[in-house]
């Protein structure tokens, strides 16, 4: 995933577009034995969204989230 990370920088520098930070916190629980998977997923506030025709996520969650 590092590689794929480093590659598509690459290509946003070639492109005149800024790079993207490559340390992750993904990246870090990968590198202390997060197993190999893949998926999809479809969150409930997702689902809600539609329902509710909510314009943003905000709209439907519970309670206030703040992203690190």
């Amino acid at each position: 995933l590092r590689q794929r990370f480093l590659r598509t920088n690459e290509q946003r520098v070639a492109d005149g577009k800024p790079e993207i930070p490559v340390e992750s916190r993904l990246l870090v629980a990968m590198t202390h034995g997060l197993p190999p998977c893949c998926g999809a997923a479809l969150g409930l506030e997702r689902l809600l969204m539609v329902q509710l025709g909510s314009k943003t996520i905000d709209e439907v969650f519970p309670f206030p989230i703040e992203f690190a």
